[in-house]
């Protein structure tokens, strides 16, 4: 707007067909990725009935929770559920003081090897020892079955921590932390105090990838914990999409007075509440971490 007169740009006749087919194009993609979830948490709460006669495509047809019911009362469900919760509180809190830590210090120039140590760093991206060395070494080191070996293996990604390098270096200026210096703060003080309050963004972004990153991990767990009682939910969640069946003998999937077809049904919507269930603490996080993401992975992927 200038001078209190709005300007309107006009489009030529190939912009306005490029923005139709755009529209169009994005309108099919919301259709194919959002119908997939609409269809689940509609069939999750369906009757059986309705899911036996293949009554429901979009919407919920004689909408009851049973499903849900059988779910939390599934043993194997609710424990591995329990697990993940621990899993993802307790490795994210790791990952991301330790990544924070690491590029923060990485960042700051008086730190005369911060070049050699961040090429050898960097190195790991691209060769490892194999799964072999790795499972020797976390069974010599005591980790082999034990909640630790799902937080410490991966402590640190080394993609997270260039990206957070690189927002360091082009949001914490150096003549900020050398004031501060002056005026006695130390370097635990500086990066707690100065460091992270203006590095809300890039602390979003780390918060939210090890989060989802630690919630889908179901590879960890099926080398490193045969005990069945550690499993995460995405590993219990492979089971059961793989064979239809819950771990827990306690679950009511299977019950011998139904015909195969309704204990089919009843498998199915057993899955669909199951994928609801595991779905929901991600989706209702990310909305409130969304604003920062695309700010924190822009300023952090891009040195200046």
């Amino acid at each position: 707007m200038v001078g209190g007169f709005e300007m309107k740009i006009k489009q030529s006749a190939g912009e306005r067909c490029f923005d139709v087919v755009n529209l169009i194009i994005m309108f099919f993609v919301c259709v194919v990725t959002l119908y997939p979830f609409l269809f689940v948490l509609s069939s999750s709460i369906s009757s059986l009935d309705a899911i036996v006669k293949k009554q429901v495509f979009l919407l919920p047809v004689d909408i009851n929770f049973d499903s849900y019911i059988k779910v939390f009362r599934d043993k194997g469900f609710t424990g591995a559920y329990l697990n993940s919760i621990w899993y993802t509180v307790v490795g994210t809190i790791v990952n991301v003081l330790l990544t924070a830590s690491a590029a923060y210090t990485l960042s700051r120039k008086k730190y005369s090897i911060r070049t050699p140590l961040m090429v050898f760093i960097a190195v790991t991206m691209y060769f490892s020892g194999g799964l072999v060395p790795g499972f020797i070494l976390v069974n010599n080191l005591g980790l082999y079955n034990t909640r630790s070996v799902m937080v410490i293996l991966g402590a640190i990604s080394v993609h997270q921590l260039v990206i957070a390098r690189v927002f360091f270096e082009n949001n914490v200026p150096e003549a900020l932390t050398e004031a501060a210096t002056i005026d006695g703060a130390n370097d635990i003080v500086i990066f707690f105090r100065i460091a992270i309050p203006l590095s809300k963004a890039i602390m979003a972004v780390l918060t939210l990838q090890y989060a989802v990153s630690h919630w889908n991990d179901f590879f960890t767990a099926l080398v490193y914990l045969p005990d069945s009682n550690l499993h995460p939910m995405a590993l219990y969640m492979r089971r059961l999409l793989i064979t239809g069946t819950a771990a827990s003998s306690g679950s009511d999937i299977g019950a011998s007075y139904l015909d195969e077809i309704k204990q089919l049904a009843v498998t199915q919507q057993f899955k669909y509440a199951s994928i609801i269930i595991t779905v929901f603490p991600i989706a209702c996080i990310y909305p409130f971490l969304q604003k920062y993401f695309v700010k924190g992975i822009l300023i952090g992927a891009v040195k200046e």
